[in-house]
């Protein structure tokens, strides 16, 4: 499940299966960090799958739960986190 807002994917607050764990350490073994890049693969092995697909969790049911999507908010300096 992940969300996804109108500025796009938030890979970082998803739920992934443990099944991915070897993917997830195949591309950090070979020096990928893009998530963007996992989460290609992600969506190419649900569509693979029968029954399987990737669950985006649009906006507007984001918002029903987090009204000013806080949960995202960007932060990477304890002034990010003060400000």
């Amino acid at each position: 499940m992940v969300p996804r807002l109108v500025t796009g994917p938030q890979p970082l607050c998803a739920r992934y299966h443990r099944t991915l764990a070897p993917l997830v350490a195949a591309q950090l073994d070979a020096g990928t960090r893009a998530m963007h890049v996992f989460l290609d693969q992600v969506e190419h092995i649900a569509r693979e799958a029968a029954g399987a697909p990737l669950i985006w969790i649009g906006e507007p049911d984001l918002r029903r739960m987090d009204p000013t999507l806080a949960t995202f908010t960007n932060i990477n300096t304890p002034a990010d986190l003060l400000g």
